[in-house]
């Protein structure tokens, strides 16, 4: 979900290398990186952080009450 939605709004993967191999490694051992000028909500970064979390125990699911906050960001 949390790379679905990466795309739509910077249109391009979180993560990028050569190969499936560089970029699963990248996935697994680096953190995200927010384009500078995002031009995105606090909340919508905070989803993004949730969602792209590494830590399956953190990460968010489609239930969690952030995802009110962000689509009634107003």
């Amino acid at each position: 979900m949390g790379v679905i939605l990466w795309v739509m709004l910077f249109g391009y993967y979180p993560f990028d290398g050569k190969n499936d191999s560089e970029v699963l490694d990248k996935i697994i051992k680096e953190p995200h990186k927010f384009p500078n000028n995002i031009g995105i909500s606090k909340s919508c970064t905070n989803l993004l952080n949730g969602l792209l979390e590494k830590n399956q125990h953190y990460r968010i699911d489609t239930n969690d009450p952030i995802f009110d906050v962000w689509y009634n960001d107003e």
